[in-house]
């Protein structure tokens, strides 16, 4: 049996960190895009999931082996791998920015 795990946030007006839906929060992620912060970041989480995979279920290692090895392909193999690892992005307009990071490989 598979199980989905997620947290609840409950966005209001003294959230420190939030949504930032606004035209300059969406301009900043964009840069933060292109100039390799996503590509960090993941790098970043990538390695601290394998220091701890040894508590990771066997589907949660298959997700973040399947994800990380289809970062490192040239472009098809690389989408087809990221689809088929299952890692995307709520909502839709942010996994639409992850599609075009992935495209751009800059994930």
């Amino acid at each position: 049996m598979t199980s989905t795990r997620a947290v609840r946030y409950r966005q209001h007006g003294n959230n420190m960190a939030g949504q930032n839906i606004t035209f300059g929060a969406r301009m900043a992620r964009v840069k933060a895009l292109f100039a390799g912060r996503y590509t960090a970041w993941n790098d970043t989480n990538i390695q601290a999931l394998n220091h701890v995979r040894h508590v990771l279920t066997e589907e949660n290692r298959n997700v973040l082996d399947t994800f990380s090895y289809a970062r490192k392909q040239t472009l098809i193999p690389r989408l087809i791998g990221i689809y088929r690892s299952g890692v995307y992005r709520q909502p839709i307009l942010v996994n639409f920015s992850f599609f075009v990071a992935a495209v751009l490989n800059k994930l």
